[in-house]
């Protein structure tokens, strides 16, 4: 801090590190400062994190009866455990802790966390922190477009979702994180059908700008729904829930869903996992049967599905045939 207070490095944390400075000094007297012992600081193994880093890297490693690393870089906490199980903090456990201690709530905490994510600290986002996070008026909107719009107005959660589902990361990331949350979703009756498919359309709308989404469009859908499916067990209600959430999905994409439009998102869902079985022989199959047991025995929508299914499966084995 003493460095980057000075003028001489020309940090645009000046200002900052003064103000912290300030804030310190009445306390001076009553702060642990540990020092390093090690001489050649920019030589051996700790040359590699840089020289303020490899100052903390050497006491963690010479005295770390005494001390105990707070960073919230997971890889330079790894790093300074040097092979042994790593115990330093990071500011989620100081959360963590205030919550515990009734000094925080649910809500509070997830808003500070979104603020981390504005930062760019990279950290885990737990699922508690989406669902706190999500404005107390979703459950009162009446439609999917309306949802979206009271997500789309909420900064504190844009930015906990421009952080994990920025769309420069890869697709298959997001689309794991996004369809995991789904998952769990299904299953928590307070949060209605309309608000999952609109958090979900926030993820969509996400990757559909990724370089590597799948074309057309609809797909990214399917693939969500597809790998929710084969991660989650579809029992009872929660299948159902997940039919509905994917329709309404494909009702806000396509603005209004007719007889014609419905029959063509069945189709495209019923292809998805013939692929997906094409790639990955009897999980395609295993998604395809637990989630055609989540329509009506019978019905037209079931009869829709399973056709989809043999058509583009036996496609794709034909495909496979002719090369």
């Amino acid at each position: 801090m003493l460095e980057l207070s000075s003028p001489i490095f020309g940090s645009p944390m000046r200002n900052k590190c003064l103000a912290l400075q300030q804030a310190l000094r009445p306390h001076l007297s009553s702060i642990l400062q540990p020092s390093s012992s090690t001489v050649e600081r920019g030589q051996g193994n700790y040359a590699v994190v840089g020289r303020g880093n490899s100052l903390i890297a050497d006491i963690c490693s010479a005295q770390a009866a005494d001390f105990r690393l707070y960073s919230d870089d997971a890889t330079f906490r790894v790093f300074c455990a040097g092979g042994a199980e790593p115990d330093g903090i990071c500011t989620l456990d100081v959360l963590d802790g205030l919550v515990e201690l009734g000094l925080l709530d649910i809500r509070e905490k997830a808003r500070k966390v979104a603020q981390l994510c504005q930062w760019n600290v990279g950290i885990l986002v737990r699922w508690q922190d989406f669902i706190a996070l999500l404005p107390l008026g979703l459950s009162q909107a009446t439609n999917v477009s309306q949802a979206v719009r009271i997500l789309d107005g909420d900064p504190e959660l844009k930015m906990l979702l421009s952080a994990v589902w920025d769309y420069r990361l890869p697709f298959q990331k997001t689309m794991q994180h996004a369809a995991a949350l789904l998952g769990l979703m299904l299953v928590l009756e307070p949060i209605c059908d309309t608000a999952i498919a609109a958090l979900m359309i926030q993820w969509f709308v996400k990757a559909g700008m990724s370089k590597d989404a799948p074309d057309p469009a609809l797909r990214t859908i399917t693939r969500l729904v597809t790998y929710a499916a084969s991660i989650k067990s579809l029992e009872g209600e929660s299948g159902m829930r997940l039919w509905r959430v994917y329709l309404l999905i494909t009702e806000w994409r396509q603005v209004h869903l007719d007889d014609t439009k419905m029959e063509l998102a069945i189709q495209v869902l019923g292809g998805e996992c013939a692929r997906l079985q094409h790639v990955t022989p009897g999980l395609g199959n295993d998604v395809f049967s637990a989630l055609i047991k989540c329509l009506p025995h019978g019905s037209v929508e079931a009869r829709i599905f399973a056709h989809a299914y043999s058509v583009v499966l036996a496609q794709e084995n034909y495909g496979e045939a002719r090369l």
